[in-house]
């Protein structure tokens, strides 16, 4: 057979074909390739995105077991906070033993009330103990929370033979007990640091005889604005009485503040004055002459038992019911059921307040000195320096002022240059003849 020619154009074009074809595999083994190493990276890269969630969920877990070490279980923590006044007791208790403060420690106890329906039990306790007291200061409020007793605040007292200090406990749902501790001051100088300054009522030291001038300083008008009663209580750093009148928006609220800055509290009782007029629109929540003794009795106990717990009882206006001696004599003698001393305010020169209260055996005292004119504001300054010279002059005085900032300002100026003189300040208690 004769040999076939080849045709070079086909084999040119099959040449062209097996080369297109090994270009295709060689393109699809490199595509091949390609997918693979990027699904490698994306595997590498989401590995790494888990390993350091993985690393930060360790890292938290390890810091909650930590916390979980350090502070006690919730649940543990709720099992042990005091749910009584008699768990709370027995907790203190506990703590005070580890002090050598057991009952012949005890000075008194007994129960105040600081709100409606909040009666705490009153306990205090004394020790003769410098270095005791002081550990008390510094552990008590920290001892007492670590045990499960809820702190509700505590304040620092001193004067030159005593220094207290007070703390409020209680439980979660209320507060229960006021406790105050006593103790020696061996140097009178030295003070205290409190945790709380606000709280905090320095008595001046007296280091003379006791023939010492003593002041009182009562402030009337409280009741209507508490923001002006906090501004007394805070920046004024000696004892003052603050008399509220019952029944006014804050009247309650400036009664327990005052309680809780361990100062005195007077109710401002309203009576008649001569001016009928000077009552206005609130006449029927005065005592009046015109009241019957069953009258007078009936709305003086209703004010007695409608408010919190007050230290003593003085007159707001009054120039006419405090000269009547039959109508004096029945206020008076209800204010004797309440073991609760009178102030009087000396609204008029012809009150017979003083002498009924001494027939009768209840602890009195007659103001001084008005510092200011109330509402009109007044000198106070020059009042203040008369103050001090009656002091000078009788041994005590007492002066009265009003619930105004302007007096609350100048008194903070003079304050410096009274105490300067030696003069004691003091609480009106301590002025009340027996």
């Amino acid at each position: 057979m004769p040999e076939k020619k080849s045709n070079p154009k086909r084999a040119a074009a099959s040449s062209n074909k097996k080369n297109a074809s090994l270009k295709v595999k060689s393109n699809t083994s490199k595509a091949k390739k390609k997918s693979i190493s990027a699904t490698f990276y994306r595997i590498v890269f989401l590995s790494g995105i888990l390993f350091a969630i993985l690393i930060v969920v360790l890292m938290l877990s390890w810091d909650k077991d930590q916390q979980t070490a350090l502070i006690p279980d919730q649940n543990t923590s709720r099992q042990t906070t005091a749910r009584t006044p008699a768990e709370v007791e027995q907790k203190l208790s506990e703590i005070l033993k580890n002090f050598d403060i057991d009952k012949n420690s005890l000075k008194r106890i007994g129960t105040v009330l600081y709100r409606k329906r909040e009666r705490l039990t009153h306990q205090v306790y004394s020790t003769d103990s410098e270095g005791k007291f002081v550990d008390l200061f510094d552990q008590l409020e920290t001892l007492l929370k670590t045990s499960g007793v809820v702190v509700y605040g505590r304040m620092l007292r001193q004067d030159v033979n005593t220094r207290k200090f007070t703390v409020f406990i209680g439980t979660d749902a209320s507060r229960t007990h006021r406790i105050d501790i006593e103790g020696p001051v061996i140097n009178p100088n030295a003070v205290l640091a409190s945790p709380h300054p606000e709280n905090t009522v320095m008595e001046p030291v007296d280091q003379s005889s006791k023939k010492t001038p003593q002041i009182a300083l009562v402030f009337d008008d409280f009741g209507t604005d508490l923001n002006i009663a906090q501004k007394f209580l805070d920046q004024i750093d000696v004892p003052i009485t603050l008399a509220v009148i019952p029944g006014l928006s804050f009247s309650e609220d400036t009664i327990i503040l005052t309680r809780d800055h361990d100062q005195t509290v007077f109710l401002h009782l309203p009576m008649e004055p001569e001016s009928a007029s000077a009552m206005g629109s609130q006449k029927s929540d005065f005592l009046t002459t015109q009241m019957s003794d069953t009258q007078l009795k009936e709305s003086l106990k209703a004010i007695l038992d409608d408010i919190p717990r007050v230290d003593g009882v003085n007159n707001h206006m009054g120039s006419k019911l405090t000269a009547d001696p039959h109508r004096m004599r029945c206020i008076l003698t209800i204010l004797k059921d309440y073991n609760l001393p009178f102030l009087d305010s000396r609204t008029t020169h012809k009150t017979v307040a003083a002498d009924i209260a001494a027939e009768i055996g209840l602890a009195h005292a007659s103001r001084d000195v008005f510092i200011d004119q109330g509402n009109n504001g007044g000198d106070v300054d020059g009042n203040l320096d008369l103050l001090v010279t009656k002091a000078i002059d009788n041994g005590t005085a007492i002066g009265i002022g009003h619930a105004q900032i302007e007096t609350l300002d100048a008194l903070c100026r003079k304050l410096p240059e009274i105490k300067a003189q030696g003069i004691q300040i003091v609480s009106v208690l301590e002025l009340m003849k027996h």
